[in-house]
């Protein structure tokens, strides 16, 4: 839209210029008016023409230029969803980079239907299972959750061990409120990739959420355990052994989440609103 824009204001300022000196040429010839009275005017507007005509094409280019930087940001980070997919083909190659960025900018709309039209493209499984990897993101983006779990289902059965898609899916069926099926995805997806600790930590505050205390702790442990600095972890254990009214453990967790970066008034309030009644003072007058 934007290119078209600068295509369109160009070709009008480019017109208007012409027009100018073609006014200016009709004004000495055809009404013999002085060739020196409207010159100066003349210049003042194709000089402005001239500029303005430039600003729009450098405008242009820089606008495809922002959009090229921002394709291969998207395929830097997001490297081993897309891998090699269509890589032979630059073209598609390019068309598929340009609905990710559609994807990730809020236009899923946009971004499915290039992916849905590039599924026919596909030559490989891989390629199958990247292009169902985005139309399941962009049904999610959609508020179409069961189009994305179709997506996510089909995507799996051809590539069982994808940790993102089971990620994803175990996302679906927590957002249900279906503990069962969603922890069942988070494990498989913690169990792909050993050093991924968001499952675990997805599973710990899904559990929390159910009030499946115990539970929580055992994943918000196994998330330490990949990392042990992670602050959201720390400060729901602080949480959980607050409700289960184990002060020193609560105490501990708490310091150990502001020290990796957790809001300390922030995670006091969230403790207060579990237990309303929490003497917290010794922790407010810490000089954390």
């Amino acid at each position: 839209m934007r290119k078209t824009l600068y295509v369109v204001l160009s070709v009008l300022v480019l017109l208007l210029g012409l027009a100018s000196v073609g006014f200016y040429v009709y004004e000495v010839v055809a009404l013999e008016t002085p060739w020196t009275e409207n010159l100066f005017r003349l210049l003042v507007i194709v000089f402005g023409c001239v500029g303005v005509f430039i600003r729009f094409v450098s405008g242009l280019r820089g606008s495809s230029g922002r959009a090229s930087v921002r394709l291969e940001k998207y395929e830097a980070v997001l490297s081993d969803v897309l891998e090699d997919s269509f890589s032979d083909r630059s073209a598609l190659r390019k068309k598929l980079l340009k609905a990710v960025r559609y994807v990730y900018e809020n236009r899923p709309d946009k971004g499915l239907t290039i992916l849905l039209a590039l599924r026919d493209e596909a030559k490989t499984p891989r390629e199958q299972s990247c292009l169902l990897y985005f139309i399941a993101k962009c049904y999610d983006a959609m508020a179409l959750p069961q189009k994305a779990e179709d997506a996510l289902q089909e995507l799996l059965r051809a590539d069982p061990r994808n940790g993102r898609a089971c990620n994803n899916l175990a996302n679906i069926y927590a957002s249900r409120g279906d503990l069962t099926l969603a922890l069942h995805y988070y494990d498989a997806a913690a169990a792909i990739d050993a050093e991924a600790w968001e499952p675990a930590l997805n599973s710990a505050v899904l559990c929390f959420e159910h009030e499946e205390y115990d539970t929580a702790v055992n994943y918000a442990e196994q998330a330490l355990e990949r990392e042990p600095h992670i602050p959201a972890a720390l400060g729901l254990l602080c949480v959980i052994w607050a409700i289960k009214g184990d002060e020193e453990k609560r105490d501990r967790y708490f310091r150990q989440a502001v020290a990796a970066g957790f809001d300390a008034d922030g995670l006091l309030d969230t403790v207060r609103e579990n237990v309303p009644f929490a003497d917290l003072s010794a922790l407010e007058d810490e000089e954390l």
